[in-house]
């Protein structure tokens, strides 16, 4: 769907690209996802053309020919670029790996619902867009460099047990959306790991209740936003460097 192109644009060129001699935009073989048989992600047919999306040079698509809303990652693919195009398209990261060259542009939900999951590359959140660490020890981990999130992140989304956001590479929040921290105390956590900064951009949120143990520049809001409850939000662990809001 061209429609959706705009997302593209929030990376520009890809420098994995034209790190491989003889790449071009061209070489790149887009497949689009069905769900005609199954919601698994390494069935074939279950994509068109029939192949799994699994190379650098093959980027994904989830639009407009799926029978099934619902994709299941089974395998931990290196790819150049995923589109969930479609608002009713799910992605089940469960604990696997996804790595993309171009990053993932979202504009339906994106699920961490059991384990730890991570993402490796850029990650585009349209106005549309949701991801949601479920709760129940359901982890996920941003490898970075850049989130551009214009819709919303929920750390713990059931709101029962603990779920933990962490940043394993250096990486930029920004965009006009909002990190939700849904849970007292550490069973909501936003955390980076050792040596890695967290820099939040002017206009984008962090919100809710929950522990901040990252290592954060913030130029944007955080805001301990629950009613009844506005000590919850808590700056515990590593450093942080406020220039924007912080109430």
């Amino acid at each position: 769907m061209n429609a959706m192109r705009p997302g593209a644009a929030l990376w520009g060129v890809s420098l994995a690209l034209l790190a491989w001699p003889g790449w071009s935009a061209a070489d790149v073989q887009h497949i689009e996802w069905t769900g005609f048989i199954s919601s698994s992600w390494s069935d074939a047919d279950n994509w068109n053309p029939p192949q799994v999306p699994d190379t650098l040079n093959e980027q994904a698509r989830v639009g407009e020919q799926m029978v099934s809303p619902i994709v299941n990652l089974d395998i931990s693919p290196t790819i150049n670029e995923l589109f969930i195009e479609n608002t009713a398209g799910v992605l089940e990261l469960n604990d696997r790996t996804l790595t993309t060259s171009e990053g993932v542009t979202n504009a339906g939900v994106i699920k961490a619902y059991n384990g730890t999951a991570t993402i490796n590359g850029g990650l585009a959140n349209l106005s549309t867009g949701h991801i949601r660490l479920r709760g129940y020890s359901a982890n996920l981990d941003l490898g970075g460099p850049a989130v551009v999130n214009e819709g919303q992140i929920v750390v713990n989304y059931e709101a029962a047990w603990s779920a933990i956001l962490t940043c394993t590479g250096n990486l930029s929040l920004s965009g006009g959306g909002a990190v939700v921290l849904n849970q007292r105390a550490s069973d909501a956590q936003l955390n980076t790991a050792p040596g890695v900064t967290l820099t939040q951009a002017a206009g984008h949120t962090i919100r809710g209740r929950g522990q901040i143990n990252a290592t954060l520049i913030n130029d944007g809001q955080i805001l301990a936003d629950v009613p009844g409850d506005a000590d919850a939000l808590r700056l515990e662990t590593n450093p942080k460097t406020n220039n924007g809001v912080m109430k």
